[in-house]
């Protein structure tokens, strides 16, 4: 009996000796830990699922050969052959799928990828999320090559402005999953009707030179794409909140429904940013909102995305003089004295410039503020035709309306169109302060359609058309006087204008071997009129239409896994703004402008760092160029010069030293210049005297 009970005890010891447990995580391609995944051993009774964590565990398995099978809805099945022998194992699974594969189908056609000879940065939702405090988009792309950001207030929130290689803003096409942004009046962006777009985006491309073929605005500097289209598979409720200098104050809360029933998933965010901003008065209060709406299928999607903005900010656009900035007395004196009557009219503008510091903000008046509103609606169709051929087409449409209201003293009533007002003491007034809105209100819509076709494993063969209409009213309300008159005119000026934007492109691009070359030709037509009274109350009637042909080729060599040579060639032409139509002085038009384009650079990668240099020269035919001249109401005039130029070298690494510091080290060294140059200067010492000085390669 007694040898019985040993041999069943030694046998029970055996068999809880020879039991193990296996634990581990299970993550898709985008790093998301995914919740109740199915882990399995195949032909045994032994499973778990995994938690919020993405965890899971299997307890008191026997040890042996298995076949750990791991399954999740959207996904394709994954399997690990694994052996138990005296210890419990970790095992993790990155699982692929359908759902995922929609990122190659759904990838923006304007997108460069590593097998085209163009220079980009990529900037990922972690990357971006470290840095979202609220600042504007300009303020993230702060810290890559050859980027300078500006901030009107002075904190990175309100109007911010980027410059990538010396270019101004109005030379960035800029996207939102493929949908153009830019102005197409001004061709500027303003990222201020955009507030926490961050908090909505997967990942920010920035390309340098002219790039592959994009639509909107051409790109003639840079192109800056974000990408808000993300397949989320978890739900999720996020809030986030900061607190910072200047009283600024953010709040965003995120919510997301994660795949319901394999197939749908919604998103949404409301974002509030509030600041004071660094300059005097220089305040911002911001709101907007995004929403996401998707089916997701084996190898389409379609998805509604809507997203609006509402900004007021306390404007503080004119800059401060140096010597207020200095703090100098006597040459704030001579300041005060060559402006006194034209800048400085009242006691209080007098205080304020004395009184100021380096904050200093001409505006004082409690209303001088920018009110404007923009919504956004996209509705986008990616499938996959076949194995070889995709789809992706869109529709857009974008609203915006809104003013800024200043104070203008001392103004003339005829200035408004006005008639002299009889006063009480039976004398005319021919002089009054206003209180003025100048609104534009704007529709601008379109599409696009874009065909992927594979006739080998190693090349690809694109396509896509684009179409868009904008439609935009300016005028100006007279809401004010003092003295109090009777505005019969209240808008004292009005003009429309109208512009259509046609384009398409061609892409091959192939790798023999180590060898890649990528080749396109785009074709973009506008046609652009407006006409009205302006706000100098001058009629005008413009109608242009300009047809642009923009070649691209480049060229890859990898000559290891590791290390990659590239270059490129691309031809970009660009049509004129709206203001250097309606500003100029002299009869001629302005012409467009034409860039020339060579890249060429060389990328190596190892495990803990990677690094990027690359010389580029970008020569111009008809740059517009600011000379320093004015118009008659005082608005800077850009002009064409025939001939000028830049040249650069920009070198970035990124260094990962331990798994939670890296550095990011860059720098940019360029050359600019401008073959003849005719430069204005206003002299007010005695009237006005217009002096004019000669360069040539400035």
């Amino acid at each position: 009996m007694e040898k019985a009970i040993s041999f069943l005890f030694l046998l029970m010891y055996t068999s809880s000796y020879g039991q193990y447990s296996i634990k581990g995580m299970i993550t898709n391609e985008n790093g998301e830990k995914l919740d109740y995944a199915i882990v399995y051993l195949d032909n045994t009774k032994f499973a778990g699922a995994t938690d919020r964590t993405g965890t899971y565990a299997i307890e008191n398995v026997p040890s042996g050969e298995y076949i750990a099978k791991c399954t999740f809805l959207g996904y394709s099945a994954s399997q690990q052959d694994i052996q138990i022998t005296n210890g419990n194992i970790e095992l993790n699974f990155i699982l692929t799928g359908s759902l995922f594969q929609l990122d190659k189908v759904e990838v923006s056609t304007n997108r460069v990828n590593p097998n085209q000879g163009f220079t980009y940065s990529m900037l990922s939702k972690d990357e971006i999320q470290k840095q979202n405090v609220g600042h504007d988009v300009p303020y993230l792309l702060n810290y890559t090559p050859s980027a300078v950001t500006t901030s009107d207030a002075g904190t990175g929130i309100g109007y911010t402005g980027l410059r990538i290689r010396g270019t101004d803003p109005t030379r960035t096409n800029v996207t939102i999953n493929d949908v153009p942004l830019n102005d197409s009046e001004s061709q500027g962006v303003y990222w201020v009707d955009l507030p926490d777009i961050l908090s909505s985006t997967k990942d920010i491309q920035i390309v340098r030179g002219v790039g592959s073929s994009t639509n909107g605005s051409g790109a003639f500097g840079a192109t800056v794409s974000l990408n808000t289209m993300e397949n989320r598979v978890n739900s999720y409720a996020d809030l986030n909140a900061t607190y910072g200098s200047f009283n600024t104050k953010k709040l965003s809360i995120n919510l997301g429904t994660g795949l319901m029933n394999n197939r749908y998933t919604v998103d949404g965010r409301y974002s509030i940013i509030k600041s004071d901003g660094y300059i005097d008065r220089a305040s911002a209060d911001l709101k907007s909102w995004y929403f996401s709406a998707a089916r997701l299928g084996d190898k389409s999607s379609l998805r509604l995305i809507a997203f609006s903005g509402k900004e007021r900010t306390y404007q503080s656009w004119n800059g401060a003089p140096e010597s207020v900035v200095n703090q100098n007395s006597e040459l704030m004196m001579q300041h005060y004295l060559r402006n006194k009557g034209s800048i400085y009219r009242n006691a209080d503008d007098s205080i304020n410039l004395f009184d100021s510091e380096r904050t200093y903000n001409y505006y004082t008046y409690p209303n001088q503020v920018d009110d404007y509103s923009q919504s956004h609606y996209q509705l986008h169709l990616s499938r996959a035709l076949s194995e070889k051929i995709t789809l992706r087409s869109y529709l857009f449409y974008t609203k915006g309306k809104g003013y800024f209201e200043e104070e203008k003293l001392g103004e003339s009533l005829s200035r408004y169109g006005l008639d002299p007002w009889p006063s009480n003491t039976g004398d005319s007034i021919y002089v009054a302060d206003f209180i003025r809105r100048r609104w534009l209100d704007n529709d601008y819509y379109g599409g696009n359609v874009s065909l992927g076709y594979l006739p080998t494993a190693t090349s690809k063969l694109s396509f896509s058309a684009s179409y868009s209409n904008y439609k935009g009213s300016h005028f100006g309300d007279l809401i004010d006087s003092k003295p109090e008159i009777t505005l019969l005119n209240s808008q004292y000026y009005k003009s429309k204008a109208s512009k259509n934007d046609m384009s398409a492109f061609v892409r091959y691009e192939t790798m023999a071997g180590r060898f890649g070359v990528h080749g396109e030709m785009q074709v973009r037509s506008i046609n652009y009129s407006t006409n009205g009274t302006d706000n100098d109350l001058r009629e005008f009637s413009i109608q242009e239409t300009y047809n642009f042909l923009n070649p691209k080729l480049g060229f890859t060599y990898k000559a290891s896994d590791n290390n990659k040579f590239y270059a490129s060639v691309a031809i970009a032409n660009k049509e004129p703004n709206r203001s250097d139509f309606l500003d100029r002085t002299e009869i001629t038009k302005p012409l467009p402008e034409r860039l020339y384009n060579v890249e060429s650079g060389y990328k190596i990668s190892r495990n803990s760092w990677n690094a990027q240099a690359n010389v580029y020269y970008m020569l111009y035919r008809d740059q517009l160029v600011l000379t320093g001249a004015l118009n008659d109401s005082g608005s800077a005039i850009r002009s064409n010069v025939a001939h000028s130029n830049r040249l650069g070298l920009e070198v970035e690494a990124n260094i990962q030293i331990t798994d939670r510091l890296s550095i990011h080290p860059n720098i940019a060294v360029s050359r600019n210049k401008i073959k003849d140059f005719e430069e204005i200067i206003y002299d007010y010492t005695n009237g006005v005297n217009e002096i004019k000085i000669k360069y040539e390669n400035s």
